[in-house]
């Protein structure tokens, strides 16, 4: 067999153009708010966790970008709000500061958020008591999930006097559309060491996330325990994709590649709330969110693939929706190829002997060694490698394939200098 090399491609300069916009650090500084501020926890039992739900707005007509956000005070710490991170103009960000005492006192913290560009940072004051001899909860808060709208689900609660006295239950009240307590009469009295339970059922009448709570007035220490409430509406509906997979094969380092995808609303309306990506090489395109889907409706939308490294890739785009079945998730896959615009294409004589195919073997030294480069069997007696890199230099060889699967001698080598 003899192997030659016969065609070489050329390779494009591409200028990128980067225009550097210098945004005054005053503008950056300009509407951000936190709601409520400052936290007050009040009473809270050493044995409880306490959460306090925050929001971070940027009333600016400008993103603003937070570089650090740090919290101070041993007994607090941070829920959701990991930077770095940008709010948009005119946008919000939820977080929750969680109080868990260790020891009976009076404990003062501090929620310190620095923006870009400016050196005093934005900082959110926290308050709380650790007590002891109180009333405890357990769970200290619930989370029901997703709820199909039109069900309920229930979970059970228990109530504990940890004190040295007996304790008098006086009021029970419920925050928050679509929750409800059970088996709790008032008044209640529990005995020292005594345990209540009773009933906590979410049953949603709107699509979406819905906060909530249950305050639980007595003559204990902690004379208002609160229990956090969280649950979301599901419309009972599912969301499908067209595809589990989009898998976008080998794509250039440097260059992207888009494929297209489908969103079905099925059994009824469905409200997507938005989508994220794992990874910075998948961008979700083409879709507006939020938006409803209609029962039956389908949506398309397109992922674009940009790798930044040559080699395997993997990935995936979660929608989060009032559907029953959130978040669907949409995988995806794909490989960073040689970012190089020149390709070598070979060409050699037939085998003189009945063959299947053949093999074809590159290295980079001469004589070897040599790795196969085909997927598959080669039927043809062409082969085209454009997975090579620009100024280097290749050494090919062939084997030949019989129809039981043996493999004839390497071939005469063959050298190709890539150029630049």
């Amino acid at each position: 067999m003899h192997l030659s090399v016969h065609q070489t491609t050329i390779a494009f300069a591409i200028l990128l153009l980067f225009v550097v916009c210098v945004i005054p650090p005053q503008l950056l500084a300009a509407g951000l708010t936190l709601k409520p501020s400052p936290v007050w926890f009040g009473a809270t039992d050493v044995r409880q966790v306490e959460s306090a739900s925050v929001t971070l707005t940027n009333t600016s007509s400008s993103s603003v970008y937070v570089s650090k956000v740090s919290v101070a005070g041993s007994q607090f710490r941070l829920s959701g709000l990991t930077a770095p991170f940008s709010v948009a103009a005119r946008k919000t960000k939820q977080f929750s500061v969680i109080f868990h005492p260790t020891i009976k006192g009076s404990f003062d913290g501090k929620v310190s958020i620095w923006r870009k560009g400016v050196s005093l940072p934005l900082v959110l004051s926290l308050h709380g008591n650790g007590v002891t001899g109180s009333l405890v909860a357990s769970p200290p808060s619930e989370s029901f999930g997703t709820v199909a709208l039109g069900t309920r689900k229930t979970i059970n609660e228990v109530l504990t006097n940890r004190s040295s006295a007996a304790i008098t239950i006086a009021k029970v009240s419920v925050v928050g559309s679509g929750f409800r307590v059970s088996g709790l009469s008032i008044p209640r009295t529990l005995a020292v060491g005594q345990s209540y339970t009773f009933s906590i059922s979410f049953s949603p009448q709107v699509a979406g996330s819905q906060p909530g709570s249950v305050s639980i007035s007595s003559n204990a220490a902690n004379s208002s325990l609160r229990i956090g409430l969280a649950g979301t509406g599901g419309s009972g509906a599912r969301l499908a994709l067209g595809t589990s997979t989009l898998n976008f094969g080998s794509v250039a380092v440097g260059s992207n590649k888009s494929l297209s995808g489908v969103l079905i609303a099925s059994g009824g309306s469905i409200r997507i709330s938005s989508a994220s990506s794992s990874s910075t090489e998948f961008r979700l395109r083409g879709i507006s969110l939020p938006l409803t889907l209609a029962g039956g409706q389908r949506i398309p939308f397109s992922v674009q693939f940009a790798p930044r490294l040559a080699g395997a890739a993997a990935g995936r785009i979660v929608f989060n929706s009032s559907a029953q079945n959130t978040p669907a998730v949409q995988n995806l896959a794909g490989a960073g190829g040689s970012s190089s615009r020149h390709r070598v294409v070979l060409q050699w004589k037939p085998s003189t002997s009945i063959v299947s195919g053949y093999n074809i073997y590159r290295g980079t030294s001469s004589g070897g060694p040599y790795s196969k480069i085909n997927p598959d069997l080669n039927l043809s007696t062409s082969f085209v490698d454009d997975s090579v890199q620009s100024g280097k230099t290749y050494f090919y060889v062939l084997k030949a394939v019989n129809g039981k699967g043996a493999q004839s001698q390497y071939s005469s080598q063959v050298k190709a200098t890539v150029p630049y």
